[in-house]
């Protein structure tokens, strides 16, 4: 009988048991605190539930029971995509109340849910939660604060997901949050020593590389810096200050050592010198450089973009140990080392590489040594014995200066006597030398007055001859002029072209003689007046018509389409560069013909640009030749003088002409086709002008019985100008002296006034000034000046200013005529 009762008695039990199992499963998985030191909890007192959907909340996943969950040492993998929600049940039984700070692993994001006496709160943890959710701020681990009433439990929902790519990492422990304090203000201090340290240090080296410019103590700066801000940030002292609501921001700083790895081995090749002492590690170490460089770069995006950290410090610590390994290759290689610097770099780097390894291969093997400690302790052990050698080295740097410096005043000492010495000597050859450069200058004085004398009876006899050549000569053009206008006989005519042309020809020989002087003195100056270019083509095609004609070559002379006849430049050099050109052109040409044309290029805003171009079919000139033919007395072949003569200065003079108008001939040749000269000059129109064509005229031929009175003590230029003045309908008046001529200004009122600059007793200047000042009836007369020269040869002159215009011998008819036509239609008052 008792038997039976106590089989039922075990029966019953049996179902009961089996139908409260979730209140036998809250019983085995809950954890119980007793007293008041640290609790490891067993991971067989922690449930877990996989939630593969990763979809689950808390108030779908608060209810399972207990056959949802496993235990949580009976998992050997977990799963970097999969949400893992554990379960943990922890009782106060110490009798007292307790302040805890619960550690639940090392996951990146964790969210947990504790709920106490029917109260439901919940916490962020991990190191990619934002500060503001974490209710500890610090450090990368997750944990939290919890307080617990005597007999008071709280029940334990975390949901974590890897947001790092890391498998999830589950260890539970509760500290007491008085003991937690307490090693966190150790930590601090001992975290604040070794920073201050490495920023004494960094900062020393920085300034030791700013005064002594050695970059040694820059490399050695940097790796500290590096070192510090890195354990900085793995104990969480910058997470409230970097990115302190987006902490995933500051995953690339695990990638620090990567950055202190090119620093070290920097400071290593300038330390050791290994360029001078050891050439294979320097070339190792550059390498060593690029690619923990390229490293650290390509390591850093691929984290920032993907936050895949796991594999990222795979990556970083696969690099630490085959760095750390060629390090230590590296020393052991050092069989001697006999040197105090290399015994400080030698000790400080075998203490931390070894530790270093332990720590990159505790990573990759997932080991938990809890290493970091020491790898802090030996990067602050090295970097002092990295600053020992160093300043051992500045030691050294020292007296090898100290040295230096004696060995410097010695030398000055040295220096300073031969010095001396080498005075007295230099003393000697000086007052030697001094001698002999004033006797030399004397003599190149004396030679430079017999230059500057010669130079200007050179000047005086240009000056002098020109005048007395071009007198005769300009009566010759100037009579030459007047029997083309009186001739009626054409055999005669024939006679008369030859004669201009001839005359002409050596004026303009002449001309080229004094300018090429004038340009190589630098005082040739242009001209500004306004002038036709009608005019002064039909001139130039008039002068070589007899020419031409001789020689059955035709001559064509085009003007394009609204060209600006009235121009402002120079005229007179103008012609002179046409001169030349088509005298080359005549002379080289035995048939065909010879073609000038003036283009319009372009008008704006006052100025035209007008491209000129003579076109020749005769004997051409060979390509190599084309750049010799505008050096000086320089023609095509040694034979072209004979044959053809010339002097080989018209196209030299052309080349500087065209220069003073900031242009240049160009030149297109053929050999027994032609040759064309082609140039662009930029002219200045006046305030009013035309758009004319090429066969419109531009003179007037009355001058309507205007009193004009010709001052010339030349008996030809005056005959000359009365002709003229007969044909053109003017009153000719005239004075053979400038006092004959201010005599007559007193006299009688004339309405323009010619006056020869060149003249005996009182030249034009004089005379025009004199009646400026003194005539009762012609100070305000126009007075045009006469004169051999240009108006360049007259700039020199302080009276040039009192004459209204110059024109040149031997004039122009129809120039003249213009000029004459311009200021007789100024209104001249009358003195009364």
């Amino acid at each position: 009988m008792p038997r039976v009762t106590i089989l039922i008695i075990l029966l019953v039990s049996g179902q009961s048991l089996l139908a409260n199992t979730d209140s036998i499963a809250d019983y085995w998985y809950q954890h119980r605190i007793y007293n008041n030191e640290t609790q490891y909890i067993p991971a067989s007192q922690v449930m877990v539930f996989r939630d593969d959907s990763n979809n689950l909340n808390y108030d779908q996943v608060k209810d399972f029971g207990t056959s949802y969950y496993i235990g949580l040492d009976e998992i050997d993998l977990f799963e970097t995509n999969k949400t893992y929600w554990v379960k943990l049940v922890l009782s106060n039984h110490s009798e007292r109340y307790q302040n805890l700070v619960v550690y639940t692993g090392d996951n990146s994001y964790s969210t947990i849910y504790f709920e106490k006496s029917g109260v439901l709160d919940s916490v962020k943890t991990g190191y990619f939660a934002p500060i503001s959710e974490r209710n500890i701020k610090k450090g990368f681990q997750s944990q939290f604060k919890l307080d617990l009433n005597e007999d008071e439990s709280v029940s334990l929902l975390i949901k974590t997901k890897s947001l790092d790519n890391y498998p999830p990492r589950f260890d539970f422990r509760t500290v007491q949050l008085e003991k937690w304090s307490q090693q966190m203000e150790k930590k601090a201090l001992l975290e604040g020593i070794f920073t201050g340290l490495l920023i004494i240090l960094s900062v020393l080296g920085i300034s030791l590389y700013l005064y002594v410019k050695k970059v040694v103590f820059l490399f050695y700066a940097l790796y500290a810096i590096t070192n510090t801000v890195y354990f900085l940030f793995f104990h969480g002292f910058l997470d409230p200050y970097i990115f302190p609501e987006h902490p995933e921001n500051l995953s690339l700083l695990w990638l620090l050592p990567n950055l202190s790895a090119v620093f070290y081995f920097s400071f290593a090749r300038h330390f050791l010198n290994t360029k001078e002492h050891y050439p294979k590690w320097d070339y190792y170490f550059k390498n060593f450089i690029i690619i923990m460089l390229t490293a650290f770069v390509v390591n850093a995006i691929y984290i920032t973009v993907t936050k895949d950290v796991y594999n990222g410090l795979i990556v970083h610590n696969l690099f630490n140990i085959a760095l750390s390994a060629s390090v230590v290759v590296f020393i052991l290689s050092l069989r001697k080392l006999n040197s105090l610097e290399l015994r400080y770099f030698a000790i400080a780097s075998i203490f931390l590489v070894t530790i270093a390894l332990f720590a990159s291969a505790q990573y990759i093997l997932n080991l938990d040594a809890k290493i970091v400690p020491y790898v802090q302790l030996g990067v602050g052990i090295e970097i002092i014995f990295f600053a020992l050698g160093l300043g051992h080295k500045m030691k050294k740097l020292v007296e090898n200066q100290a040295i230096t410096q004696e060995s410097l005043i010695i030398q000055l000492v040295e220096n300073e006597k031969l010095q001396e010495k080498t005075n007295s000597e230099l003393k000697e050859k000086v007052a030697e030398r001094t001698h002999q450069i004033n006797v030399q200058n004397i003599e190149l004085k004396k030679a430079r007055k017999e230059a500057e004398q010669a130079t200007k009876s050179k000047s005086d006899f240009l000056s002098v001859m020109s005048h007395e050549i071009r007198t005769p000569l300009n009566a010759i053009i100037s009579l030459s002029h007047l029997m083309d206008i009186d001739n009626e006989n054409e055999e005669t005519q024939e006679y008369i072209d030859a004669l201009k042309f001839s005359a002409e020809s050596l004026s303009s020989l002449i001309n080229d003689i004094l300018d090429y002087n004038k340009i190589e003195a630098g005082k040739l100056r242009l001209e500004v007046i306004d002038f036709s270019l009608i005019d002064l083509l039909k001139n130039i095609r008039d002068s070589f018509k007899f020419k031409a004609h001789s020689k059955n070559i035709a001559l064509d002379f085009h003007l394009s389409e609204n060209t600006p006849n009235r121009l402002i430049g120079d005229p007179t050099r103008l012609t002179q560069i046409f001169n030349n050109l088509m005298s080359n052109a005549l002379k080289f040409t035995e048939d065909g013909s010879i073609v000038v044309s003036a283009d319009l290029l372009g008008i704006e805003d006052e100025k035209v640009s007008i491209e000129f171009t003579v076109t020749d079919t005769g004997i051409g000139i060979p390509e190599d030749k084309i750049n010799e033919i505008f050096n000086d007395y320089e023609q095509a072949s040694s034979d072209t003088a004979r044959k053809y003569g010339g002097t080989g200065l018209g196209l030299s003079i052309t080349q500087k002409l065209l220069g003073l108008h900031d242009s240049k001939v160009s030149v297109f040749s053929k050999l027994g086709e032609g040759t064309s000269f082609k140039f662009v000059i930029e002219f200045k129109l006046p305030e009013t002008f035309d758009l004319l064509a090429a066969n419109k005229a531009d003179t007037i031929f009355d001058l309507k019985q205007a009193k004009i009175l010709v001052v010339d003590d030349n008996y030809m230029n005056r005959m000359v100008l009365n002709r003229l003045f007969q044909k053109w309908n003017a009153e000719f008046h005239e004075a053979s002296s400038g006092n004959k001529a201010f005599q007559k200004s007193n006299e009688e009122f004339f309405d323009l006034i010619l006056m020869d600059i060149h003249m005996d007793e009182m030249d034009g200047f004089e005379c025009t000034a004199l009646i400026r000042e003194k005539s009762e009836l012609n100070k305000k007369t126009n007075i045009i000046g006469m004169t051999a020269f240009s108006k360049n040869d007259l700039q020199e002159n302080p009276m040039r200013n009192v004459l209204d215009e110059f024109i040149s011998k031997p004039f122009d008819p129809k120039e003249l005529l213009n000029k004459l036509v311009f200021y007789l239609k100024k209104e001249t008052p009358k003195e009364t």
